[in-house]
């Protein structure tokens, strides 16, 4: 428990120590509870939070999720957006791998002309006619998932503990804003709960952008692009089993809102 407490303290306040601690081997067990009491502290705000507030981010989505969608659905968001943090990590260390080398900017476009496949498929099942089939979508997927598999096994296999151990611990961001997002609702400030969520969105944008340079040894710059290639896909991704049925509209509302 005191190594999950030091290592979230640095990675809110001290960056650059906490990418020391990720390559310890202790790293990962005390991210693993920092990412449990994310989980826990983040189903208790989205019980307790009004459906109604803030009022522009429900309004944009169709009422927004609240208190009435019960546990059992907030447990289920938070299975997802597992599901979701481990696609994300697999895309991330398959990016890295991409990128690494030399020729970079062929690799950047090569990379950038990969990203392109998922957004256009996407777009064209945005709003689809009713009837359309959805093979298409699930086979593409299946074929992207079969391209990237020899990158993944070629990748440096030391990568995924830290990068695991980086992707976890970040919560702590959450953790540490989570009084601010509290206050703002006991407030009913939608100002001070948008302005909480961008700020800690962007922090958590730069340290990973930093905290993936440094425990994959790779520029800021080629690191930046990774995180940005991933996080498009992995956007994507989420679209896709909406649209193959394998995630509800309500739930994929509420990872939205999170």
């Amino acid at each position: 428990m005191s190594e999950a407490v030091r290592l979230a303290v640095d990675i809110v306040f001290r960056p650059w120590r906490a990418m020391a601690r990720l390559a310890s081997p202790a790293s990962l067990p005390a991210a693993l509870l920092l990412y449990g009491a994310y989980l826990a502290a983040s189903t208790a705000f989205s019980l307790w939070k009004p459906e109604d507030f803030p009022r522009i981010e429900a309004e944009a989505l169709g009422g927004g999720p609240g208190t009435n969608e019960g546990l059992l659905h907030w447990l289920g968001v938070e299975a997802y957006n597992a599901l979701l943090l481990a696609v994300f990590a697999a895309l991330l260390v398959w990016f890295l791998w991409a990128l690494a080398g030399k020729r970079l900017w062929l690799r950047v476009f090569l990379s950038g002309a990969l990203t392109l496949v998922p957004i256009a498929l996407s777009l064209a099942y945005l709003t689809p006619a009713p009837g359309t089939p959805t093979w298409p979508l699930a086979l593409v997927w299946l074929a992207l998932a079969a391209g990237l598999a020899p990158g993944l096994r070629r990748a440096d296999k030391g990568l995924w503990r830290p990068l695991a151990s980086l992707l976890l611990a970040s919560n702590a961001v959450y953790l540490a804003a989570l009084p601010v997002l509290a206050a703002s609702v006991l407030l009913r400030s939608d100002d001070l709960y948008l302005t909480t969520a961008r700020g800690m969105a962007l922090w958590l944008f730069f340290l990973e952008i930093y905290g993936v340079s440094r425990v994959s040894g790779i520029q800021l710059g080629r690191a930046a692009c990774a995180l940005v290639f991933a996080v498009v896909c992995q956007s994507c991704f989420a679209h896709a089993i909406f649209r193959l049925g394998l995630m509800s509209k309500d739930v994929l509302k509420s990872l939205l809102s999170l």
